[in-house]
């Protein structure tokens, strides 16, 4: 006798009458749903049930349909169905950072800044937070119902607007580490959030919970030193990544910390790893795994094999031993993202590019990406001058030139 399909089957019940049942429920389901929503966890179940139930009533070829239809672009969107994908990668690494954030009086600011205004613009110095706050407030809002997407060029907006869709876009850096056009800048400063302002700033309160969530035990130990600098955030994730490292001395003196340890890498024959940090600074914290695996254009040769040299690894080195190296560093300095190889923190590639500045700037300038010489060498010092920008010394200009 059929199943009545007014209840929803046992899941181990997997008969062609507990499949039409399932699919029934969902129908009735949706159409009795008011306002045309449903959460996205919600979502993935009744996906996986329903796509399931049709798989084994029509078969796989109708199961291979149902697969290639979730990755469809559905309605008027205006992103790209594969952009889409990627996006909501990245929002799933988002919520999972999200689960270790402190709500802040900042964050709260933001987002109330966001329901009045067109444009919010998030500053602060480095490790302060605002890419924890920036990805915060856009979980936030996507719970609201806004369709968020990070882009990397303003003309985006322009491109991936949909009228018919509340749509958050997201630039993070847009100003970039360490210049940005003046016209650019004036677009972006109708309302400016800065997290170290006086009204906006860790409290101490805030920098306690902070440090018990990252420390726990160890948090008193340090919390004399919470104001020493602005990155007090990133130190608290940076140490509870690597806890070998002695807790006062790290938030004392962070880059001393990161220093000493690429030093012994230098000095102790671990070439190879040092030079894949070399790498990372040479392509401008973009080093794409394709370059270690496949045929690669001559320039970009050249660079590795120059890089090879000047790290004193030997002559011929094969590219699937620097790859191993890269893999080598994740999770302490560096990660991988859609196939590309960066630091795990925008500051700790502010400190590798100054510390190498400083012991092989001919071989960053002759080979370096051009974007990377611009931003982070000056001819000479200036006022207010970021603590990470090398000056080029006057010998070294006259004997280095770009190839």
């Amino acid at each position: 006798m059929l199943n009545p399909f007014d209840t929803f089957p046992f899941v181990s019940d997997t008969t062609p009458s507990a499949d039409l049942a399932r699919i029934k429920y969902y129908r009735n389901y949706i159409s009795n749903n008011k306002d045309g929503r449903i959460d996205n966890k919600s979502f993935s179940t009744a996906w996986e049930d329903i796509i399931g139930a049709v798989g084994r009533l029509g078969g796989k070829k109708m199961f291979d349909e149902c697969k290639k239809l979730r990755a469809s672009t559905l309605g008027q969107s205006t992103v790209p169905w594969n952009i889409k994908v990627h996006i909501n990668q990245i929002l799933e690494a988002w919520m999972i950072n999200n689960s270790s954030f402190v709500e802040t009086r900042s964050a709260k600011y933001v987002l109330e800044c966001l329901h009045t205004n067109i444009c919010v613009t998030i500053t602060g110095s480095f490790g302060v937070g605002k890419t924890a706050t920036l990805q915060h407030v856009a979980l936030k809002l996507a719970d609201e119902g806004y369709d968020v997407l990070m882009i990397t060029n303003p003309h985006d907006i322009v491109k991936f607007n949909n009228p018919n869709q509340k749509t958050l876009f997201v630039m993070d850096d847009f100003c970039g580490t360490h210049s940005i056009k003046q016209i650019d800048l004036n677009r972006l400063q109708t309302c400016v959030c800065n997290l170290i302002s006086e009204d906006l700033c860790l409290s101490q309160t805030e920098k306690q919970v902070l440090a018990e969530l990252y420390l726990g035990s160890k948090a008193t130990e340090i919390i004399e030193y919470c104001d020493l600098y602005d990155c007090f955030p990133l130190l608290c994730k940076l140490y509870s990544d690597n806890l070998k490292v002695n807790i006062i001395d790290f938030f004392k003196y962070p880059f001393l910390v990161y220093e000493a340890e690429i030093d012994y890498l230098r000095t102790k024959g671990f070439s190879g790893k040092f030079c894949a940090l070399v790498l990372c600074v040479m392509f401008n914290n973009n080093v794409k795994e394709i370059w270690f695996t496949d045929k690669i254009d001559t320039v970009i040769q050249r660079v590795i094999e120059n890089t090879c040299e000047a790290c004193r690894l030997e002559k011929g080195t094969s590219r699937l031993v620097l790859l191993d190296e890269l893999r080598s560093l994740e999770h302490t300095f560096l990660k991988k993202e859609v196939n590309v190889y960066k630091t795990i923190q925008k500051n700790i590639f502010n400190f590798l590019a100054f510390y190498f500045g400083k012991i092989m700037i001919q071989c960053l300038i002759r080979y370096g990406d051009s974007d990377l010489i611009m931003q982070r060498f000056l001819l000479e010092g200036k006022n207010f001058m970021n603590q990470f920008i090398t000056i080029v010394p006057l010998n070294t200009i006259r004997c280095t030139c770009r190839d």
